[in-house]
């Protein structure tokens, strides 16, 4: 037998960063004249299919997986095939608002959103929000409950972050001709209509310009900061996500920021990032942990564009700039890094021939606080490792692995631990993690791969004629066979070596076997024969196989009958083959003088073909065969002349015909004989 097993070990790693791990509901953005980018690839991509022509507000949702929602620009709503949903239109948010909308869960439905719109230039509508419920319009959603009044005037600024709880959800904006921020907590009870009203910083009046400008949280929670357009004003608070409360304020301004537009928070929440809409078109970014955060700015990027809009936070851990009338959005490519280092490039994504204006998607904040995980070691009795790339994000952290058979194994609250799982299969984890203030639960999947096993057995013997089946199957794996199959099975017939490359996600083995077809053995046996009743013979085979089997019951090379009819052997080879062969055994008339055969077959293969009597002491007179009518069909004079079963030259069927025979015994005695003769052929 030849059999070779070579086993090859593979080590897998996997980066799952925030966009596998963290909430992928702001993975898909619509914005400016018909553009769109998509990061759910990883990186972004260029979405030619949304249907918004917008300058400034807009908003999308996607479910946990990444798959598109709904998206709006604060007046219409469009579901995930691109049509506007059948009630949505006319909501009292506006596309020339800086951020006309923001998108909320339901905390108790999650097939229920709202939408949050403000009006533009401190318009009467002021704060409203609209529901949307996923299960109408036969699952792409419609508008239920339209426009419900908060607040008006406000100014063009929302934004919204997760409650410390990690249920509920904040919205919050700034009252027009006032120095109030309102923050409404969204429960599973609905919208509150008792906001946390905190009267801090500047007051927002004078010319409408000063409604423009952006609001964001920081994705932590723990830091808001609002820009105040004709003024030139950034304004920068302390941010309570379990009050909903604003403390600490600074300000700053300077000639250096006419037009104050877009703001955003680096992912690690150390750093702040402002656009100037002028020309030319800066941003700043200034160090949240500086002893003087005014005096920390520097400026990290001019751009090209004539004007320059929003600045927003992406899943991938970038921040994208909106470039006005440009076929490209800006990035900065590491916007944890301080200074020049955050590596601004103004070509940063190609919007494939669609146009940015000077808004971007406002989302809840808390979408993109989730650090980068990695795992590793996927195979079946391996220690899988999990990694957070960068802990000083986070207060503490609890895995659970989804694999409840392990009992107290099944949980840690090391940061990067590691656990065997009980068996292959898909398993659903969660990551339960706590950051100043906000906890949030991520879950995952990840598959573990049974180790590949192959055994084609010993090398084979086996009869011509028989069918060996190879089978090779393991999960999850390729086949390669020697032959060229690249199916789990294949099927031999013919002498050979035959192997099998079989690879998994864990191993490559290999396997062989010989196979061996023998030839079925042929018996010899005696010819037909013929006997008197009440005789006997003996019936011979050849010896040296390994078993026999006579259709008499007989069990050795020969056996002896007395009986008429198919005499059958069957042998059995060394390898097990098996053969076969017959012979006949026919009953004759005899007498004392003559000897006379019940039987013959006239088939032209030279055995038995001829009816003739033999002589033996007696002499044969005459000769007379008739059908079964009587009639005369064969006769002759003697012994010598037999009877090959035709009239002429016309063979007659196979039947039982008599005969007649007269005969002159030794002594010169007339008698006669009367019988029966059958016909084979």
């Amino acid at each position: 037998m030849i059999h070779r097993i070579f086993p090859y070990f593979f080590l897998f790693f996997v980066v799952c960063s925030g966009q596998i791990f963290a909430q992928k509901q702001g993975n898909i953005w619509y914005f400016g004249n018909l553009a769109g980018v998509d990061f759910n690839s990883g990186s972004p991509v260029a979405d030619l299919n949304g249907a918004l022509i917008t300058d400034e507000g807009c908003a999308s949702i996607c479910d946990a997986n990444g798959a598109l929602l709904f998206y709006t620009d604060g007046q219409e709503v469009y579901d995930a095939t691109h049509t506007q949903m059948p009630n949505g239109f006319g909501l009292k948010g506006n596309a020339s608002s800086t951020q006309s909308a923001v998108i909320v869960p339901d905390p108790a439905n999650v097939k229920k959103y709202y939408i949050f719109t403000v009006d533009n230039l401190a318009g009467s509508d002021g704060l409203m929000y609209s529901e949307v419920d996923l299960t109408q319009n036969g699952g792409l959603g419609d508008i239920t409950t339209k426009n419900v009044p908060l607040l008006a005037p406000t100014t063009e600024k929302i934004t919204s972050v997760n409650h410390s709880n990690n249920q509920d959800y904040w919205v919050i904006t700034h009252r027009w001709n006032s120095d109030a921020f309102y923050a409404y907590q969204v429960t599973a009870a609905g919208v509150s209509s008792s906001p946390v009203i905190t009267n801090i910083g500047t007051v927002h009046t004078g010319n409408v310009g000063n409604t423009l400008g952006y609001l964001k949280v920081s994705p932590k929670g723990n830091k808001i900061c609002a820009a105040i357009y004709d003024t030139g004003m950034y304004e920068l608070f302390d941010f309570d996500n379990s009050t909903g409360t604003l403390s600490n304020p600074i300000s700053i301004t300077g000639s250096q920021y006419p037009l104050a537009y877009g703001v955003e928070f680096s992912p690690d929440g150390n750093l702040l990032y402002t656009t100037v809409e002028g020309s030319p078109t800066h941003i700043f970014q200034f160090d949240l942990n500086a002893a003087n955060i005014p005096a920390s700015a520097t400026l990290v990027a001019s751009s090209t564009s004539a004007r320059g809009g929003a600045v927003q936070l992406a899943s991938d851990g970038k921040i994208y700039f909106a470039r006005y009338d440009a076929p490209w959005l800006g990035v900065i490519n590491d916007p944890n890094t301080v200074g020049f280092a955050c590596n601004y490039q103004d070509n940063g994504v190609h919007l494939n021939g669609r146009l940015s204006k000077l808004g971007l998607p406002t989302f809840i904040q808390s979408f993109f606080i989730v650090p980068e995980f990695s795992a590793e070691f996927f195979c079946e009795g391996d220690l899988t490792q999990f990694t957070i790339s960068d802990p000083s994000q986070l207060d503490s952290v609890r895995w659970d692995f989804g694999d409840p058979t392990t009992g107290a194994s099944n949980t840690s609250t090391l940061i990067n631990p590691t656990h065997v799982y009980s068996g292959p299969g898909t398993y659903t984890y969660t990551i339960t993690f706590h950051s100043n203030g906000v906890t949030q639960a991520q879950t995952g999947e990840l598959t573990i791969h049974p180790h590949a096993s192959l055994n084609l057995g010993p090398d084979r013997e086996l009869c011509e004629g028989d069918t060996l089946h190879l089978n090779a199957t393991n999960p999850e794996a390729t086949y390669l066979w020697t032959t060229g199959s690249t199916a789990p099975t294949l099927t031999v017939k013919k002498d050979g070596v035959y192997g099998v490359t079989v690879e998994n996600y864990c191993d490559t083995l290999y396997d062989e076997i010989q196979v061996s077809f023998h030839p079925s053995p042929t018996p010899s046996i005696s010819n037909d024969t013929f006997i008197c009743p009440g005789a006997q013979i003996v019936v011979l085979t050849d010896t040296g196989y390994a078993s026999y089997l006579w259709s008499n019951g007989g069990d050795t090379w020969f056996t002896e009958t007395d009986k008429e009819g198919k005499l059958s052997v069957q042998v059995v080879d060394e390898f097990g083959c098996k053969g076969n062969n017959s012979m006949r055994v026919y009953f004759e008339v005899c007498s004392n003088a003559i000897y006379i055969p019940t039987a013959f077959t006239p088939n032209g293969d030279n055995l038995n073909d001829v009816w003739m009597v033999v002589e033996n002491g007696a002499t044969v007179t005459d000769i007379s065969i008739f059908d079964r009518w009587g009639k005369l069909i064969f006769n002759a004079a003697s012994a010598l002349q037999g009877w090959d079963g035709k009239i002429g030259n016309n063979n007659l069927p196979e039947g039982v015909y008599s005969f007649k025979l007269t005969y002159l015994d030794a002594v010169g005695v007339e008698g006669a004989i009367k019988g029966s003769i059958t016909l084979v052929r």
